[in-house]
Formats: C-alpha cells, sequence, structure tokens
C-alpha cells in the first residue's frame, strides 16, 4: 500500500467518530471497498488515531468485523489458481478469529525464519539438501510439530497461532513450510492427498514427496500412487501434479467446518465459513 493510500485510510478510519448517519453510511462504504487493506494494516491504522477517538473508532470495526473479513476474503479468493495470495488469505482468516491480529507480526515472524534459512542454504546440491536444511530449522531448531494431542483444536489452522505454539495440523504445517519456500524462491508445491495434505519438491527433474506434519518424512511417488489407489481415488496423478493456492484455501476451510461442525461446535462460525466457501463454487 502506498503511502498515499495509507493516509487515505488514516482519514477515513478517523471520520468513523463523525457521529452523523448520512456520514458513517458513506464512510462505512469505502472501508468496505478497502476491506482487505483495513484487516492488514489495522494497527497502522489505529496507531494514527487520536487517543480520545480510539475507543469508538474501535467498536465501529467491531461492528463491521465480518463484513470487513467477508470483503477482504472475497478480494484475495476471487483471483484464480496460483494468483491467490496464500498468506494475505490466511491473514484474513487469523483476523476473522483474533480482531487483535496483527500481520505484520506475521509477516516478521516468516521473515525471520526464511532469513535465518537463507544464510545458510546451500546455493547448489541434490534437493535433499535443501529440504534436509528447511527441516532442520523448522523441526529441530524451531520445534514446530503435529498436533497429535489436540488435533481438532481450531488454533491449529489459524497460521498467527501456529506460529506462536509451533503446533499445527498437516495442512498448516505444509502452509508455513510454503510460506517460506515462496520466500527462499524454493520450487516446493501442495499436494491435497485425501485425509491428509503433502509437500512436493519438484524443479522440472527431481521430484519428492514429504511430509510437514511428520518432520519432513519423505514419501516415493509409488508410496503415494499406492495410497489413492486403495482410497479408490479416481484421478491419481492429478492429484500428484499438486494444487493451487486457491485450492488450498478452500480446503482450510473445509477443515474449519468440520472442527466448527463436529469437535468445536459453534453454528455462528460454522454458518461463516459455510459462507467463505461459497465463494469458490
Amino acid at each position: 500500500m502506498s503511502r498515499q493510500q495509507q493516509s487515505q485510510l488514516v482519514h477515513l478510519v478517523r471520520l468513523l467518530d463523525d457521529t452523523d448517519a448520512r456520514m458513517q453510511h458513506i464512510i462505512r462504504k469505502e472501508l468496505i471497498k478497502n476491506s482487505l487493506e483495513i484487516v492488514l494494516q489495522k494497527h497502522y491504522l489505529l496507531g494514527h488515531i487520536p487517543a480520545n477517538a480510539l475507543e469508538n473508532v474501535q467498536q465501529l470495526l467491531g461492528t463491521l468485523h465480518n463484513e470487513l473479513v467477508e470483503h477482504a476474503f472475497y478480494q484475495v479468493v476471487q483471483q484464480p489458481g496460483d494468483d491467490v495470495d496464500l498468506e494475505k488469505a490466511m491473514a484474513v482468516l487469523s483476523y476473522w478469529n483474533d480482531p487483535f491480529f496483527d500481520y505484520r507480526e506475521l509477516k516478521e515472524a516468516l521473515d525471520r525464519m526464511a532469513g535465518e534459512i537463507g544464510t545458510f542454504l546451500p546455493s547448489s546440491g541434490h534437493p535433499l539438501v535443501f529440504l534436509d536444511h528447511l527441516n532442520f530449522i523448522l523441526f529441530s531448531r524451531h520445534k514446530f510439530r503435529g498436533n497429535r494431542a489436540d488435533y481438532y483444536n481450531p488454533d491449529n489452522i489459524y497460521l498467527d497461532r501456529v506460529l506462536k505454539s509451533k503446533k499445527g495440523i498437516p495442512i498448516s504445517l505444509s502452509i508455513v513450510y510454503l510460506l517460506l519456500a515462496h520466500r527462499l524462491n524454493l520450487p516446493i508445491y501442495g499436494v491435497s492427498m485425501p485425509s491428509h495434505f503433502l509437500l512436493k519438491f519438484y524443479n522440472g527433474e527431481d521430484e519428492i514427496f514429504f511430509d510437514a506434519f511428520n518432520e519432513g518424512k519423505i514419501y516415493s511417488r509409488n508410496e503415494c500412487l499406492r495410497f489413492l489407489e486403495n482410497a479408490h481415488h479416481a484421478e491419481p496423478e492429478t492429484v500428484l501434479n499438486g494444487c493451487d493456492n486457491r485450492e488450498i484455501v478452500a480446503r482450510v476451510l473445509r477443515n474449519l467446518k468440520v472442527i466448527y461442525a463436529f469437535y468445536k461446535p459453534d453454528d455462528a462460525k460454522l454458518q461463516f465459513v459455510e459462507h467463505l466457501l461459497s465463494f469458490f463454487s
């Protein structure tokens, strides 16, 4: 976002303190148009609000919370395939879960880890050399783990919570891996297996399937094919070709749907997740 856009949004947010009903309606419409920027820059914007107006502005933003999330999420996922910004989509979901979520902290945490990995990342070698290095940083140094003991806790999905707890499920740990790989320009892709989510390194020649939930465990293509055949999947080769960011976000929502329907029942959250899923139909 440019400085001019930031200034315009700060001005809009400040005007939320205006009690005139017609002005409130106009401002709300403008805020919804800029919902993604509001979600990603909320702490910056609130930092430029006068102290005596801050509480009122926060209350008004609270009333717009789901509407801001809905429009911000739509802005991200309306793009095709890998044009969907995976990091921003996950950030919007984190903001929905926690209105105090600060995107800057999430981005800085990923940047720091990528910097740590990149400092000693080999410039050449077999793909396993790169994967071993990433696995060491993530699973040995930072202690990221699959949360087997509390698998259906929704905190295992929201990216900010995963980065803080170092615990997640296959898809959320894979997303951490993917976002780091993107920063490091490594050709790593998601593989949407039934009942599990894998990753693969593919540079046009070498293809390595591995499991972020199990600390980078390697699988052969034949092992993956056998699993898909045993699951009676109609298109195993298509699955192993990998999935795009839009598919990954849709699967995240399906995970949340299962959690809020059966394991942590919450009708309001379930309905909102189902509404977000409708953007993919």
